[in-house]
């Protein structure tokens, strides 16, 4: 049978670091398990799903380990070559990489530096910039590796494309699809590809929504009092409900306006493990409880639909992302976001930060909407890795009301919020 895409590149990665060595090496051959898949170019979401199966039945057999998420056990971060492992993966393979890859790819992208992009030509510019000064220290530059050049070369075009037209606010991702003439699931078939892409582009979180495409599972989910209103006179109420529920796009767009009885809103970046205990702990129902991460159209349709009056909290995880989704949500709510238990903490054991979080971070370090959380910003700066950032480490609430998480937990002595605290009492 001949081995997946993502064990040959496991393969070639593994030769060109250790292939030549005359020593055994004292460790395992550790990769991360999302970069591997885009430098194999394995990009679509079904290719991944076959990848994860593959790799589960590769580490049962014994001849590879998979280290996953902390919490979430069903996440693979990477992926592991035992040194018992190293004869069985040499045998399957052979020969070398040779460096036609690299030139085919620097060809592409001299060609993708002349071209003129007249709705964003700084940010082309930019982008070709910062590839190439990646390349010329050999590092891959995620979606744009250069050991494929076929990949850099479709990456570069659906970029420019996308990115060239003016699209119309709300429009369906299949219908801008079929536009681009790459059929009504091409976009869903690049998406990995394209959110990787716009990041590098804009330098800062740049979803397929921001450019005004809309998915067509695009919807919120709350939980706690919130009642719909629309242009007959009907309403939709979730005050009953002691779960979340889930509202669509399409069932915001008509509404008129939302009212609720709750004293202020709570979003929650984690919406399955952090977000649920909150809604488990929400007994009294004096919160709006609102899952999400980037916000949505569903998601800025529902604050646009709430009154400004209502106080808004996030709580969020406190790496360079969780940042970067309150800058978000700032830069487009209505109404000001209160950092809600947002103080970066260290730990010396935690992760580099990693290329994406270096290049978002000066961003977020110059952003007006982020003065009072520069402090943290550069904490995270200064000390070079991701700390213990994750909202998990609060544990499960321990109120059975607002403020849910007690801020004098033995676990934890900062304030609640990372500026007013008093504001959130």
């Amino acid at each position: 049978m001949k081995p997946p895409a993502w064990l040959r590149e496991l393969h070639r990665q593994w030769q060109s670091a250790r292939g030549a060595r005359a020593q055994q090496a004292s460790r395992s051959f550790l990769r991360a398990w999302e970069n591997l898949l885009d430098d194999a170019g394995v990009t679509s979401a079904d290719e991944r799903l076959v990848a994860e199966r593959e790799a589960i039945a590769l580490e049962k057999e014994g001849r590879l380990k998979l280290v996953r998420h902390r919490y979430r056990k069903y996440r693979i971060e990477k992926i592991a070559l035992p040194l018992e492992s190293e004869v069985w993966l040499t045998s399957l393979f052979g020969g070398k990489v040779g460096s036609e890859r690299l030139e085919r790819s620097f060809a592409i992208l001299r060609q993708n530096c002349a071209r003129l992009h007249l709705r964003y030509p700084q940010e082309w510019v930019a982008l070709c910039n910062h590839i190439q000064m990646s390349w010329e220290t050999g590092e891959t530059c995620r979606p744009f590796s250069w050991r494929h050049p076929e990949l850099v070369e479709r990456a570069f075009d659906s970029l420019f494309a996308l990115t060239s037209k003016d699209w119309r606010p709300g429009i369906r991702e299949r219908i801008a699809s079929e536009l681009l003439g790459w059929g009504s699931k091409g976009i869903e078939e690049r998406r990995a590809e394209l959110d990787a892409a716009l990041v590098l582009m804009f330098g800062e979180p740049f979803s397929l929504e921001s450019l005004g495409l809309v998915g067509t599972l695009s919807r919120v989910i709350v939980q706690g009092p919130l009642v719909i209103h629309f242009a007959d006179g009907s309403s939709h109420d979730t005050s009953s409900l002691q779960g979340p529920a889930t509202i669509t796009h399409a069932d915001l767009l008509r509404a008129t306006h939302a009212t609720t009885a709750a004293a202020r809103l709570l979003s929650i970046e984690n919406e399955k493990s952090t977000f649920a205990d909150a809604c488990t702990a929400n007994r009294e129902g004096d919160t709006l409880l609102l899952a999400t991460s980037y916000p949505t159209a569903a998601t800025l349709r529902l604050l646009e639909l709430l009154s400004e009056e209502l106080p808004h909290f996030h709580f969020g995880d406190t790496d360079v992302s969780g940042y970067a989704i309150l800058n978000a949500l700032r830069q487009r709510s209505p109404r000001p976001v209160h950092p809600f238990l947002m103080v970066w903490e260290d730990d010396v054991a935690s992760k580099a930060l990693s290329e994406y979080d270096q290049r978002l971070l000066p961003a977020l370090l110059e952003s007006d909407l982020l003065e009072d959380c520069r402090e943290q910003l550069e904490r995270i700066k200064y000390a070079g890795r991701k700390g213990r950032f994750e909202q998990e480490r609060y544990g499960i609430p321990e109120l059975p009301t607002w403020p849910f998480w007690r801020a004098s937990a033995p676990f934890r002595k900062f304030p609640l919020c990372s500026h007013n605290p008093e504001d959130v009492f």
